[in-house]
């Protein structure tokens, strides 16, 4: 039987870590926490735009399971979910049910176009409520201070700002999931190995070609999968960067296959 080349087994290790990686930061920040069945506390926050819809929700169970869900405008997009305590999930049912809540009317939201709004979702033991309320607020409107304190308890207790705001400061890749980064790489090395085939056969010009139209593919998708701000910025971001590397590193190849050549030639 034939064995593989020590560089294959060098790549088939990287792409199974990267794999491995990936999975169980999925499974960390999301497949470990099912979503509780016949919950009888579930307090839900979304925030929507009027032109691009669904900003974000956050959802919280009585157990302590906390499932936000990222849309537009957002640091982070997508599902991700965590646990907090289930003594907190109690002190903020009762303070919902301390300031009305329940006897809320259910809209707060006149008729003005391409509004955003903010929907409260509440279910208490037997008691069930959503209350419905326009963003941002018009000056002759009034709006009970009680909505906007729950509002702040949910996001507080959720700790939604670490998925909602993008520190750039902190990290330059806020809004690319680690999935991102696993595609890009594949797109990335497919593009490479079209260059090295090509350049086996004296036609590294046409891989390079090739291999630039398999990373504009990506790249494509990719902007056009990840639109809103900040996203945007981000991943326009990792499309140069993949342009960037990958040009420098198929002219490097071309190079080395022809010195190579070049000295089996002299030796010959």
């Amino acid at each position: 039987m034939r064995k593989l080349p020590k560089a294959w087994k060098w790549i088939i290790g990287a792409w199974t870590a990267i794999l491995l990686a990936t999975l169980a930061f999925y499974y960390f920040t999301n497949w470990r926490y099912p979503v509780p069945r016949d919950s009888q506390t579930i307090i839900k926050l979304s925030r929507a735009s009027g032109w691009t819809g669904l900003i974000y929700q956050v959802t919280i169970y009585d157990d302590g399971t906390v499932i936000y869900e990222g849309g537009s405008y957002v640091g982070t997009g997508g599902i991700r979910k965590r646990k907090i305590k289930p003594e907190r999930v109690k002190e903020l049912a009762d303070m919902i049910e301390q300031v009305g809540f329940f006897a809320l009317e259910d809209k707060y939201y006149p008729l003005v176009y391409d509004a955003g709004s903010v929907y409260l979702y509440a279910k208490i033991g037997q008691s069930e409520k959503v209350v419905v309320r326009i963003d941002p607020v018009p000056l002759n409107l009034e709006i009970p201070d009680s909505l906007f304190k729950i509002e702040e308890a949910i996001d507080k207790n959720a700790k939604t700002d670490q998925w909602v705001d993008c520190n750039f400061e902190r990290s330059n890749l806020c809004g690319i999931t680690p999935l991102t980064i696993v595609v890009g790489i594949f797109f990335s090395n497919l593009a490479l190995c079209m260059v090295w085939i090509f350049t086996r056969k004296n036609k590294g010009l046409l891989g390079i070609l090739l291999g630039l139209v398999v990373i504009s593919i990506h790249g494509t998708s990719l902007i056009f999968g990840n639109w809103s701000v900040p996203n945007a910025r981000l991943t326009q971001r990792f499309v140069i960067f993949e342009f960037a590397t990958f040009l420098p590193i198929s002219l490097l190849l071309i190079w080395w296959h022809k010195r190579k050549t070049k000295t089996m030639h002299s030796q010959a």
